[in-house]
């Protein structure tokens, strides 16, 4: 794949075999340092009711069975 202009706003992708240049506009980088931000801002609202390890990796242990279950239900079927 061989890319006919390479700038600070193009990026290769592969669809059905064929190289296409995608080109990101302003607006495209607003929407993701947007997106950025508000993780970011979630991500440090949060860390104050995780205080040690098992608070976050197994939310201290306070979560329901369902959830879990969900996300093992849901990889698993990604994975076919």
């Amino acid at each position: 794949m061989i890319p006919v202009h390479i700038g600070p706003m193009a990026f290769l992708a592969e669809a059905e075999g064929v190289g296409h240049l995608i080109r990101l506009h302003a607006v495209d980088f607003a929407i993701i340092a947007i997106y950025f931000a508000a993780v970011l801002a979630i991500g440090f609202y949060l860390k104050n009711y995780a205080t040690t390890g098992e608070d976050f990796f197994v939310a201290g242990r306070k979560m329901t069975a369902w959830a879990p279950m969900a996300g093992a239900f849901s990889h698993r079927r990604a994975g076919r």
